[in-house]
């Protein structure tokens, strides 16, 4: 069964995907992320850069550089027709990396 992503989620994977630069770390490339997209899911950062841990990242963010973030809750559609909702990651309002 094929995963199906977006435009954006394509653009992302490929923008991080290291081709012969400099590897960054999955912290920096989640700000990078966000900067450029606005807000971030943990399927977005699992098909972008493969990240499984996106909250774990997100609170080391947040200890480390005391960047303040925004958590809401998107519904989505499952497979199965079902409406899970998945947390979004933004910066507060005003804050840029």
């Amino acid at each position: 069964m094929a995963i199906m992503t977006s435009e954006k989620q394509r653009q992302a994977q490929a923008e991080y995907t290291p081709q012969g630069g400099e590897l960054k770390g999955q912290r920096d490339r989640i700000i990078d992320y966000i900067v450029k997209f606005g807000s971030i899911t943990p399927m977005g950062a699992i098909h972008a850069f493969g990240c499984t841990k996106l909250s774990t990242r997100i609170g080391e963010i947040e200890k480390r550089s005391g960047c303040a973030f925004v958590r809401t809750s998107d519904e989505v559609y499952s497979r199965t027709g079902r409406k899970p909702k998945v947390r979004r990651y933004s910066f507060a309002k005003g804050l840029t990396a």
